[in-house]
């Protein structure tokens, strides 16, 4: 298969600008803490699936305030613009320069099976849109089978729990199939932090990093 080429969105973790509705419950420091573990876990996400993948890191904010990765991200620097206009763009660059379409991913869902990522690949190389819904109406993985065009996401009503059903029509209207992987949940909330924490050390999630990072009292 050809290995498609997939984009982290991701904002480097300083405190005050990540994940700034738990910091309202946990603080700033701790929140940015988490934030870059996230990345981190998210990052060795991509890479546990293999040669089916070519990572790119779509970063918003500085390369100094990033926590170490492994291996070495190439880096993309996201312009000003909307969500949309910005995982657009990337979309649309990552499809340009790859056979076999493009993936995107964020760094709020974490412990996941490599696998799925797999899937998502295999799907985009076959010709099908992907899209991996999470609980609060969003998705933790979005797929395209080639460029989509300009403004082919702006009547998506991002953060909302329209998201997912908003992005599956915008697909519809371009005449491609959309495969739907198993739902997941993101990190946004103390809620989610609590749950996350429970499925961790259960063995359910595996996410060594955030782990480290949920001692946050």
């Amino acid at each position: 298969m050809t290995p498609v080429t997939i984009c982290m969105m991701a904002k480097a973790p300083v405190a005050g600008r990540v994940k700034t509705r738990l910091a309202r419950s946990i603080g700033d420091r701790p929140a940015a803490r988490l934030a870059a573990a996230l990345l981190v876990d998210s990052w060795t996400w991509i890479q546990a699936a293999g040669p089916a993948l070519e990572p790119v890191l779509v970063l918003d904010g500085a390369r100094r305030a990033l926590p170490e990765l492994h291996p070495p991200p190439c880096i993309w620097h996201q312009r000003a613009g909307s969500l949309g206009d910005r995982l657009e763009r990337a979309l649309r660059r990552a499809a340009r320069g790859s056979e076999g379409g493009a993936l995107a991913i964020g760094t709020d869902t974490v412990g996941l099976p490599a696998q799925r990522l797999v899937e998502a690949a295999r799907a985009v190389a076959e010709g099908r849109a992907v899209l991996g819904p999470t609980d609060d109406g969003g998705y933790y993985v979005i797929g395209v089978p080639c460029a989509p065009p300009r403004g082919a996401l702006h009547q998506v009503r991002w953060s909302s729990r329209h998201a997912f059903a908003d992005t599956a029509r915008a697909f519809d209207s371009l005449g491609w199939t959309t495969q739907r992987l198993p739902r997941a949940f993101d990190i946004d909330r103390i809620e989610d932090l609590e749950r996350l924490r429970e499925q961790i050390e259960r063995g359910d999630l595996r996410a060594p990093a955030t782990a480290r990072a949920l001692v946050i009292r």
